[in-house]
């Protein structure tokens, strides 16, 4: 398990984990939860969508992009 959670005076409230657990065959099921509440609330949300699109797509490109480093990589370089 990964997680984090922001200090306390941060500008964004956010925390969050990521679970691994082996399911058979050499695969492993990844749970992502996460907890953000962006500055001025529901309108904040509205305007972090319109300009960086949903959270749930932002959450499904990250969680393919480390799927395919995994599978193809021991290890992730990171500039």
């Amino acid at each position: 398990m990964i997680a984090w959670k922001s200090l306390a005076g941060s500008d964004v409230d956010t925390a969050g984990s990521v679970h691994f657990r082996g399911v058979g065959d050499g695969r492993t099921e990844v749970r992502v939860a996460l907890k953000y509440d962006p500055p001025r609330g529901k309108v904040g949300v509205k305007l972090l969508e319109w300009a960086e699109g949903s959270r749930e797509s932002q959450g499904r490109d990250v969680l393919a992009w480390f799927k395919q480093v995994a599978e193809v990589s021991d290890r992730v370089r990171t500039k």
